[in-house]
């Protein structure tokens, strides 16, 4: 599905009816000027730390080509931005990252897609639509957990994961994700264990670094403020900037939290302030996301070029 087209399905039916859910194509649209620290032309010494780093990981025979292939330039910068610069523990986590994606199997998620459909099935987490930004919105609905496989919720985070990546504008700058997670029914009954919400949270700050944008947490009770107490001395302090606490009625939620990243509330559920209904019909989302995700395990099997 184009952007274009995808746009116009998103908007819906304005009228008492619905819209299928369905998740974004590759956005088009041009950088915002948000974003364009991004792309900033590095200092001198960046622009060596950069060099160092792209000859230390290209001129490394270890590493396969698709090594090689994913750690592009801007993958490069995202890394060194995560660890300020500094070019050895940039290296080092980027190393962690290959090969945990190797022994997780990331490339692979899509080889039992009924596996993770049944973990899908309930809506509890989606790609849906952009921002203003151009940034692809992916969704969490804790109160639509329907397993207690914690090993493929955890594998569904990290295929989303993939997904909103590729989603992602690269040539326009775009680069990170709005996450907007909706607490309405969490409780303990559907509450993740400690020990899970930290696993994710390490795959998420080791393995795709400086791609959150910023985080809306919508009516997180006592339940999660408590977690989140315990975790936040955990998390770096630009992350804890971007995590954004927005609770009340719809219209609240538009003019407290969605009106910042959204100028069109056509876009955005009723629910949360906006002027669609969004229902999630499985059998149409997750027939588009399985084409995609095949289509992006092809490409990532097709022969890589040497960069010479």
């Amino acid at each position: 599905m184009a952007a274009a087209e995808f746009d116009e399905a998103a908007k819906g039916d304005q009228g008492e009816g619905s819209s299928p859910l369905r998740p974004p194509a590759t956005h088009h649209a041009d950088s915002h000027p948000h974003l364009r620290c991004i792309k900033n032309e590095l200092s001198p010494e960046e622009s060596d730390a950069l060099a160092q780093f792209r000859s230390n990981i290209h001129d490394d025979e270890s590493l396969s080509p698709h090594h090689r292939h994913f750690a592009d330039d801007a993958c490069l910068r995202r890394y060194l931005r995560a660890r300020s610069w500094n070019l050895n523990k940039a290296e080092q986590l980027l190393r962690s990252t290959l090969a945990w994606r190797d022994e997780y199997g990331v490339d692979a998620l899509i080889s039992d897609p009924e596996l993770l459909s049944l973990e899908a099935e309930t809506g509890k987490l989606y790609r849906h639509g952009f921002d203003k930004h151009g940034r692809p919105v992916l969704f969490m609905c804790p109160r639509n957990q329907n397993t207690k496989d914690y090993n493929n919720q955890t594998r569904l985070t990290v295929f989303n994961l993939e997904q909103t990546v590729r989603s992602m504008n690269a040539r326009g700058g775009i680069e990170q994700m709005l996450l907007v997670i909706d607490f309405r029914g969490y409780s303990l009954r559907n509450a993740p264990p400690m020990k899970q919400t930290r696993e994710v949270l390490s795959i998420l700050q080791d393995h795709y670094p400086e791609r959150l944008g910023d985080a809306l947490l919508l009516d997180a009770g006592w339940l999660f403020n408590g977690a989140y107490k315990v975790l936040r001395p955990f998390l770096p302090a630009e992350t804890v900037q971007k995590v954004h606490f927005v609770s009340g009625a719809g219209e609240e939620k538009w003019t407290n939290g969605f009106s910042k990243f959204f100028d069109d509330p056509a876009l955005v559920a009723r629910e949360y302030g906006g002027g669609t209904n969004f229902v999630y019909d499985h059998s149409v989302y997750w027939s588009h996301e399985v084409e995609s995700a095949r289509a992006r395990l092809a490409a990532a099997a097709a022969p890589v070029r040497s960069s010479d």
